[in-house]
């Protein structure tokens, strides 16, 4: 909707609004105008509501005259629209970008589009990657099943040799542990796989903040890698 409203000295004037070329809207011009061209059929002298069939998408232009002179328009009576869509929803009963993301436009942009938060993509936002926040330790290749439906989003870890686990946090054997827990206790975790718990002395990116524990890279030579 767009209400249009002269102020109090313009309304004793009284003025019209046409609609035209983006070319007359530049120099003002109202030559060979026609009767379809106006806005409104009688001069604007209260607030009034234009209707629909001006407010198209793209760019329109509008003039002010008075007695079909443009003396107005080149005093600044001008109006340039810029209409866009607003292609953020599947539908009218979902909410703008699946309630995750923000619909936006950028300048030259011809309508509006959703621009997604942290893990989610889609041309609504309606699609999660679980996988964004990297869950899988040691290189390990994390796939997701794309779910939008939050209680079924998951991922699965595709661990590299001599790693197990959830995360592929966890070492398989005794042996491979202990080679590459050099600063630290193994500790079996299932019966085939065993985590290594780093001394209070050790830290660095490759040890949890949480439980001391190390995650190892691939390389089965000296200390793992995160």
């Amino acid at each position: 909707m767009l209400l249009m409203d002269a102020d109090e000295t313009l309304k004793s004037y009284g003025i019209q609004l046409l609609n035209v070329s983006k070319d007359n809207f530049e120099s003002c011009s109202a030559n060979g105008l026609t009767e379809d061209q106006f806005v409104f059929p009688h001069h604007i002298n209260r607030s009034e509501q234009m209707d629909s069939k001006w407010l198209k998408a793209g760019h329109q232009y509008f003039i002010a005259l008075h007695d079909k002179d443009s003396q107005l328009c080149k005093l600044g009576l001008r109006l340039n629209v810029t209409l866009k869509t607003q292609d953020c929803q599947s539908s009218p009963l979902v909410p703008l970008c699946s309630g995750n993301g923000v619909c936006q436009t950028d300048q030259w942009e011809r309508a509006y589009y959703c621009r997604c938060h942290h893990q989610y993509s889609g041309k609504f936002c309606e699609k999660c990657d679980a996988c964004l926040n990297n869950p899988c330790k040691n290189n390990g290749v994390c796939l997701s099943n794309g779910s939008s439906d939050p209680h079924r989003r998951m991922c699965t870890c595709l661990c590299p040799p001599h790693f197990t686990g959830t995360n592929c946090s966890e070492v398989i054997g005794k042996e491979n542990c202990k080679r590459m827990c050099t600063e630290g206790t193994c500790v079996q975790v299932s019966s085939t796989s065993f985590k290594c718990f780093c001394r209070a002395e050790f830290s660095g990116r490759q040890f949890s903040k949480s439980n001391r524990d190390i995650h190892f890279g691939a390389s089965l030579s000296g200390k793992g890698q995160s």
